[in-house]
């Protein structure tokens, strides 16, 4: 028998049921999906390309599923792009030090640089926070969990064990379930925050690095 889910509680439902059992939302054929047509798109494998333009286009969004190959693939993108930032900023540090020092260019320039690439690694790292929560989410495992990373080692391990499950269909009530927009608020917030605090890191980064520069 086909099954099919509420679109607002992710309660299961047959698919002849035109009401949710459950919270009493009134259920379409169009915008819920079987479990073979579900389970169909939870293993169907993702390009890398896709993955990361997906990943980045729902970087405030922690509602619904992010299948494994979207994870992994958008942990890769990560991984390479913040290294390469990582060496962007040495390599401007190292070759562009003495024109700052003789005054042949304005500080300003590394300050610029600085900026833009912490802006790129905070967007990185927001995206990468939220794809691990939908990542939970296909796994029918709340998001809560992705606290148990502030969890030295043990707690590290338990998130890949789970970030390497498979895709839970038959049951999982996340699959429909869209956030409020109130939440949606609170998150993007919450994200502003944690922008604000990693720019101030970069700044406080750059002015000592230009009074180490000037002033040793």
């Amino acid at each position: 028998m086909e099954i099919k889910y509420c679109s607002k509680c992710g309660t299961e439902l047959s698919v002849g049921d035109s009401f949710c059992s459950n919270c009493g939302t009134r259920q379409s054929y169009i915008e819920n999906n079987s479990i073979s047509n579900l389970e169909k798109d939870s293993t169907k494998m993702i390009r890398f390309t896709d993955a990361v333009t997906k990943c980045l286009k729902n970087v405030f969004n922690l509602s619904g599923v992010a299948t494994r190959a979207e994870y992994w693939w958008f942990y890769l993108f990560k991984a390479i792009a913040l290294f390469g930032i990582l060496y962007a900023n040495a390599y401007v540090g190292i070759n562009y030090r003495s024109a700052i020092v003789f005054s042949e260019i304005h500080p300003a320039f590394l300050f610029a640089i600085s900026v833009i690439l912490g802006l790129v690694s905070s967007v990185i790292a927001i995206a990468s926070l939220s794809v691990a929560v939908r990542r939970l989410h296909d796994t029918n495992l709340s998001g809560r969990f992705i606290c148990l990373g502030f969890i030295p080692f043990l707690g590290i391990i338990a998130l890949l064990v789970m970030f390497c499950q498979k895709s839970v269909v038959n049951g999982n009530k996340y699959i429909n379930v869209s956030m409020n927009k109130s939440r949606k608020i609170r998150v993007i917030v919450l994200y502003v925050i944690y922008s604000m605090l990693a720019a101030w890191l970069y700044i406080g980064m750059y002015i000592s690095e230009m009074h180490f520069m000037l002033y040793r």
